[in-house]
């Protein structure tokens, strides 16, 4: 919902960040929360997956 507000107040480059939460320790949270915020076909959230070592 607040990504959603993001995107509606400052357009299409909000809307290309990633957003996730991060819990030291627990790369799941962050995967399953930028899956969750975010488009699945954004490239940067793509990147992030591919970071995460889950």
């Amino acid at each position: 919902m607040a990504k959603k507000q993001l995107v509606k107040k400052y357009g299409s480059e909000v809307d290309e960040m990633v957003f996730y939460i991060s819990i030291p320790g627990d790369p799941m949270v962050e995967k399953n929360s930028a899956l969750t915020i975010n488009r699945k076909n954004n490239k940067k959230v793509k990147e992030l997956l591919e970071s995460l070592s889950v």
